[in-house]
């Protein structure tokens, strides 16, 4: 249309397997596209444009290098490329690839991290049921530190490994 030529490569494997997730339709947002709003999905989004605005799909997201979004990111799961400028909340994993650039906060169940990636910001992980915990706002976090029962120590001469108790529990601020 409008004297352009259509072109089609085959499906990569990625495609694929966002097409079998969630409601089975992959959505895609291609290079030199630009969205100002929000984007609600149910099904799985592929991003290489540009968003400035909120994301929420419930399936799997996956920004491609060329992909810029400046917002917040709600979803089953995330694998990042590009360039993300927001908090990313995620209930499963979020893969940050080796050419990632992230400045936000992640609230997440599993987090994977690939070496070149770039990450600015806090990190709340929680369990696969997705009890996920809120970010402190203040900026400062309260651990509580719970070591071993019993550390072992130095065998001396003639005995086994011995143990002695652990002090109470520290609490970091």
């Amino acid at each position: 249309m409008f004297g352009k030529t259509a072109t089609h490569s085959a499906p990569s494997r990625l495609d694929s397997t966002l097409k079998t997730e969630a409601s089975g339709h992959l959505n895609t947002i291609n290079p030199g596209t630009t969205v100002e709003g929000n984007i609600i999905s149910q099904g799985n989004i592929r991003f290489d444009g540009r968003l400035k605005g909120t994301l929420k799909c419930e399936g799997k997201l996956v920004v491609g290098s060329e992909g810029f979004i400046e917002g917040n990111i709600f979803c089953q799961q995330a694998d990042i490329s590009g360039k993300v400028r927001g908090n990313i909340t995620v209930k499963d994993l979020v893969t940050l690839k080796n050419t990632a650039d992230v400045t936000g906060d992640i609230i997440t169940g599993k987090l994977c991290i690939e070496p070149g990636a770039v990450f600015t910001g806090r990190c709340n992980m929680h369990d696969n049921g997705g009890n996920a915990p809120q970010l402190a706002t203040g900026g400062q976090a309260s651990v509580q530190l719970s070591p071993p029962a019993s550390v072992p120590t130095q065998p001396t001469v003639g005995s086994s490994t011995q143990t002695k108790p652990n002090p109470a529990p520290v609490e970091a601020k």
